[in-house]
């Protein structure tokens, strides 16, 4: 196949990534910030952090679609600005993602398996705010080496490369660990363990729901919000898993000899599994959301029924203010003299 087909299929599927994970996760954050009192305080804040962060990873995928429908042109890049500032937010949002899906399905797993211990919001909240801060700083370590971030064609976005910034093959080994194999690769375990823990308390609920705790029974309506939410988190969890997994297995390859990875024969692979596995993930996850909330329907079709209402009463107050105008009713009343048929002679 060309690559010309390639980069047509790339810029569409960023283009879709775009429209779609920009619409639905507009919409999911509109409802988790209007949700208070549906979800637990902490859940909540997750779910609205996770949503902001893949609005800004759907919102980034635009120049990277219009560069690949233009043969992969810098177009938006070609601006230095432009270009670090998507640069150093990719690598946030990328990386923080992956971190707040871990703490969702962490804090879950112990709301499952320990019901009666209360967890510390302040806690899991100073941990995202510290994991952002180590985010920021580890995406502006080219600007503290005098390199900036600049477009790469294999990855149609701006980018940086370690071997730019350390002095020697062992460093920057080192520093390909420390800032590209953790960051994606560690969280993966912990999510995987508590996937398969809750998904092992959901089935036991189902089953004998007198063998779990009282939290986790599905005996009574709460029980059964809890066993949906669990199985909202379960759905995500999976999702980051498959969609991740790419990207860590082939910072390893790169780790092992970087001759491997011939940039020019995987150029495709590189682009689909680095940037566009990152923006399926993002767009995917309001669909979860509206499958398995049936409160985030019933917001969607109330929104849509009083958008309907408000379009309804504002044509009618436009067409009662039409009736009204005294210019309007003249001009009616010279139209039906002019209209009005003559009366017959007698």
């Amino acid at each position: 196949m060309a690559p010309a087909v390639f980069d047509a299929i790339f810029g569409v599927g960023a283009m879709f990534c775009f429209l779609i994970g920009c619409l639905g996760n507009s919409v999911s954050l509109i409802y988790f910030l209007k949700c208070k009192g549906k979800l637990f305080r902490i859940t909540q804040i997750l779910y609205t952090y996770i949503a902001i962060v893949d609005l800004l990873t759907s919102g980034m995928m635009l120049p990277i679609a219009a560069s690949s429908l233009s043969q992969r042109k810098p177009l938006l890049f070609s601006n230095s600005v432009f270009c670090n500032i998507h640069g150093f937010l990719w690598n946030i949002t990328s990386r923080l993602s992956i971190f707040l899906v871990m703490v969702l399905s962490l804090t879950r797993t112990v709301f499952l398996t320990m019901p009666f211990k209360k967890l510390d919001k302040r806690a899991v909240l100073l941990s995202i705010v510290i994991y952002c801060v180590i985010q920021m700083a580890q995406a502006a370590i080219p600007y503290m080496a005098n390199v900036v971030y600049s477009y790469e064609v294999y990855h149609v976005r701006c980018t940086w490369y370690i071997f730019d910034v350390s002095p020697s093959l062992a460093i920057s080994h080192l520093l390909h660990v420390v800032l590209v194999v953790i960051p994606i690769l560690i969280p993966i375990i912990p999510v995987t363990l508590s996937c398969i823990i809750s998904t092992r308390v959901l089935f036991m609920t189902v089953r004998s729901p007198a063998a779990v705790s009282i939290s986790a029974r599905n005996t009574t309506v709460r029980g059964k919000h809890k066993r949906k939410a669990t199985i909202t988190i379960i759905a995500i969890t999976m999702v980051y898993v498959v969609f991740n997994l790419p990207p860590s297995l082939t910072a390893i390859t790169m780790l092992v000899d970087e001759k491997l990875m011939n940039w020019d024969r995987f150029y495709f692979f590189s682009n689909f599994q680095e940037v566009h596995c990152v923006a399926l993930n993002a767009c995917l996850n309001p669909i979860i959301y509206l499958m398995t909330m049936n409160q985030m329907k019933q917001f969607l079709i109330s929104g849509f029924g009083n958008a309907k209402n408000h379009i309804s009463a504002y044509v009618s107050s436009a067409h009662q203010d039409q009736n009204h105008n005294p210019h309007h009713a003249h001009r009616s009343r010279i139209q039906q003299m002019e209209y009005q048929e003559p009366r017959s002679l007698p």
